[in-house]
């Protein structure tokens, strides 16, 4: 009987080594998950500050692009409407020399007709003599 106790013992000395062995792993697990965990936690919280990072570069992005197409359509506007300008002062300087030249022609009539009645005036002076105070010399 001793020897069926020693057995006993020697089988209850393997299982409590098995135990603790056991034990041992499990701690060693448990310790293990917890630093996965905290890790998994540390990782959630910089994903969530780089999606965070990168919706306001988004943003920002999507605004600096709409005041980028605000300015392209004022340019293309500004432009139409500097075409204009440039057309419309086109048409004034084309006015302005079309009423300059008119101008100067009526001016070169006016003085052909003042020089052709001015020789008209001598001539006919000389025909009936020298005018004197508005009243002819005999």
């Amino acid at each position: 009987m001793e020897k069926e106790l020693s057995g006993l013992r020697q089988v209850r000395d393997e299982f409590q080594n098995k135990f603790a062995a056991e034990q041992q792993a499990t701690a060693k697990s448990q310790q293990e998950i917890k630093e996965l965990q905290e890790r998994l936690r540390q990782h959630s919280a910089e994903l969530e500050h780089a999606k965070a990072g990168l919706e306001q570069e988004s943003a920002k992005r999507a605004r600096l692009e709409s005041e980028y197409q605000n300015l392209e359509d004022a340019k293309a506007a500004l432009n139409l409407e500097l075409c204009g300008l440039r057309e419309s002062q086109t048409a004034r300087e084309t006015e302005l020399r079309d009423k300059q030249r008119k101008l100067a022609e009526s001016l070169r009539e006016n003085i052909q007709l003042l020089q052709l009645r001015l020789q008209e005036a001598e001539t006919s002076n000389g025909d009936s003599g020298k005018v004197t105070n508005g009243k002819p010399m005999h």
